[in-house]
């Protein structure tokens, strides 16, 4: 059956200036962040329990829509991909977590992340990388020179 305590949602401050200026948020590196997080850790943390399973093909109960019956086996699980076959959707452990916390890719990953315990890898900047290629240091952006609020 579906855990139906999820644990709450990682708030994200959205960052707004009081000059209307856009403040850059740091990249995720979404591939390295995908590829060490896998979907049966996600659905183990979700509480969700296969009805029916053979090799890594495995079926139960639905944790986007929530299905009822305990017996359901609408929900489809074969490695690393899941389909809903009454949601008519499926895709990896990241599209699962942006739909069952109504959450757009960028906080999706940040609260997964925090939930299963991981880091949320950055990307470097293209500046960055030219100057640890240059033997020079880093240069970060100090944000309190922009004068933003978190909302």
């Amino acid at each position: 059956m579906v855990n139906r305590d999820l644990p709450p949602v990682v708030t994200v401050p959205l960052l707004r200036s009081r000059s209307r200026r856009r403040i850059p948020v740091p990249s995720l590196d979404y591939d390295r962040i995908k590829s060490e997080i896998k979907l049966r850790e996600v659905l183990d943390h979700l509480g969700w329990r296969p009805i029916w399973s053979c090799g890594e093909r495995r079926r139960g109960p639905c944790p986007i829509h929530g299905s009822t019956s305990e017996r359901s086996r609408i929900f489809a699980v074969s490695g690393d991909r899941w389909f809903c076959h009454k949601c008519k959707v499926g895709g990896g452990w990241l599209e699962l977590w942006m739909r069952i916390y109504k959450l757009s890719v960028y906080p999706a990953t940040l609260n997964a992340c925090a939930a299963l315990g991981r880091t949320a890898h950055h990307l470097q900047h293209q500046a960055a990388i030219a100057a640890d290629v240059n033997g020079e240091e880093e240069s970060y952006i100090d944000l309190t020179d922009h004068n933003w609020t978190p909302e």
